[in-house]
């Protein structure tokens, strides 16, 4: 996961956010992006509407995301970015809080089922 590590140090996110990912333990619905489709989002984020303020961080399945604001005044928040509705509008404040959702909601195995707020 060099790849995640390499984007929090490019865009100074929270060092701590970074380790609460590496050590998480991830179940089947959730997982960190994989290299190969960090890249390949990346190389299209035109054609799938993913602003350049926002990469993708958790890979939920059916290309469907997690990602982090990157820059601007809405860096380090987290947002769903689903295929069929581009919408980046933050939905927990860091990473920390969203795992803390996951965590709380062991029943939940799709990114629309965790609880926000």
């Amino acid at each position: 996961m060099d790849h995640i590590r390499q984007l929090f140090e490019k865009w100074e996110l929270p060092q701590e956010d970074l380790q609460a990912l590496m050590d998480y333990e991830w179940r089947d619905a959730f997982r960190l992006m994989p290299l190969v489709a960090f890249e390949e989002l990346i190389e299209y984020r035109d054609e799938f509407g993913l602003p350049e303020t926002v990469a993708p961080l958790i890979d939920c399945g059916g290309s469907n995301y997690v990602g982090i604001h990157i820059s601007g005044t809405m860096k380090n928040k987290i947002c769903f970015l689903d295929h069929e509705e581009m919408n980046v509008t933050p939905v927990f404040e860091n990473v920390q809080q969203l795992l803390a959702a996951i965590t709380a909601a062991p029943e939940c195995y799709d990114y629309r089922d965790i609880p926000v707020g």
